[in-house]
């Protein structure tokens, strides 16, 4: 998932993405809601004179609590990676990754 650390790092509130073969843009617009409890998000995607807007909200969790919510749900050995191949959930993640036991 999309951690507040490394979405903190690395975050832009508006970006432009251009499919140069397709002839197709996607404008992102991003606001972050509620102290960083929520991210919603805008897409708005441009091919010819077609355009279609989608609009979400994601919920974002710091790796603390992640690990609180999943002790509380009854998870133990809580383990934070901050990629699919195991790297530490540090200054440099990509994402957040938590593998727990019940």
């Amino acid at each position: 998932m999309a951690g507040k650390e490394p979405l903190a790092r690395v975050f832009q509130p508006r970006t432009w993405q251009r499919h140069a073969e397709r002839d197709e843009y996607l404008l992102q617009e991003r606001i972050i809601q509620e102290g960083w409890r929520w991210i919603e998000n805008h897409w708005i995607w441009l091919a010819g004179p077609v355009q279609k807007v989608f609009t979400f909200r994601l919920r974002l969790y710091s790796g603390a609590e992640l690990t609180d919510l999943l002790r509380a749900a009854g998870f133990s050995a809580v383990q934070l990676y901050g990629s699919l191949a195991g790297t530490p959930y540090d200054q440099n993640a990509q994402r957040l990754v938590a593998i727990a036991t019940k």
